[in-house]
């Protein structure tokens, strides 16, 4: 193996929200103490040194010298839609790839362009505390199918009461954060196939949160929504390469969306968002070359 996991590299007074920030999280409420002796895990930011062939596209971008606006490549579409099919057999097309800086970007554009003020939108809690902020920012109601937790940890969903809210005259939206954040399930394929049915049936669009796709533990197996699902005209995904690659500050949401008429509504809403050089040369080298 070329890399070496146990590399330990000071983050310190290199602008990391996790290791400098801490003004930033007092602020948001994760502890009143943060000194030299704390080890900071509130987020899911790894302090490994990024793929080789990363840093090798990185520095052929800034020995370019211009940093201009950016437009995307064939490369960059064509190194998602063989990253995802060499992973997860998903089979992508390019016209359903959209753009966005973030994910909790993305689901707040979603939200906007295709729910209401005042409609109901499902989580499962305990998860992501960003979804909540999101739903509740843009004038919606969060409407939570708490997981159940058995009396060793495990996590399952109660799909009776997913369904009730479902059914409710006011939900419209579902976000699903598969592998869940934070409990760390990893959901079989009967539960996705069922989380989809009930949304198709009752006309709920999925926005699934799958940036955590690609860290599964030994035999564990991540599936995507959208491949277990009769139709994916419900279903928004968000891919991404930075939990898995650790260039969270990079920037690059990539969102799924196979249904022409929601793709567009969405894109309308969010407008134009150019890239970063930075950004493209990350995500190419990363998913043709960064498996390793």
């Amino acid at each position: 193996m070329k890399y070496n996991f146990d590399e330990v590299v000071n983050r310190r007074n290199t602008y990391s929200l996790k290791w400098d920030g801490k003004d930033v999280i007092k602020t948001m409420g994760y502890t009143e103490r943060y000194d030299y002796e704390i080890i900071p895990l509130f987020t899911a930011d790894m302090d490994l040194p990024v793929p080789q062939p990363l840093i090798d596209a990185l520095h052929k971008t800034v020995d370019h010298r211009i940093f201009g606006y950016s437009v995307f490549p064939d490369a960059y579409f064509e190194s998602i839609q063989h990253w995802f099919k060499k992973r997860h057999d998903w089979t992508i097309k390019r016209e359903e790839i959209v753009y966005s800086p973030g994910t909790i970007h993305a689901l707040s554009i979603a939200m906007k362009a295709l729910t209401k003020s005042g409609e109901g939108i499902i989580i499962q809690r305990p998860v992501y505390p960003p979804f909540t902020a999101a739903i509740e920012g843009n004038g919606r109601v969060v409407r939570n199918n708490a997981l159940k937790c058995d009396a060793e940890g495990y996590y399952t969903i109660d799909f009776e009461d997913f369904e009730a809210k479902a059914k409710e005259e006011n939900t419209t939206m579902f976000i699903l954060c598969s592998p869940h954040n934070p409990t760390g399930r990893v959901l079989t394929y009967e539960e996705l196939k069922t989380l989809s049915d009930i949304c198709a049936k009752n006309s709920v669009i999925i926005v699934a949160d799958e940036i955590h796709g690609d860290l599964i533990r030994k035999n564990q197996k991540f599936i995507p929504i959208a491949k277990v699902a009769n139709s994916s005209d419900h279903i928004i995904t968000c891919t991404a390469i930075n939990k898995t690659f650790n260039v969270a500050g990079l920037h690059c949401t990539n969102v799924i969306i196979s249904n022409p008429e929601i793709r567009k509504i969405f894109s309308d809403t969010m407008g134009m968002q150019l890239p970063s050089p930075f950004t493209i040369a990350a995500l190419i080298a990363v998913y043709n070359e960064g498996e390793e």
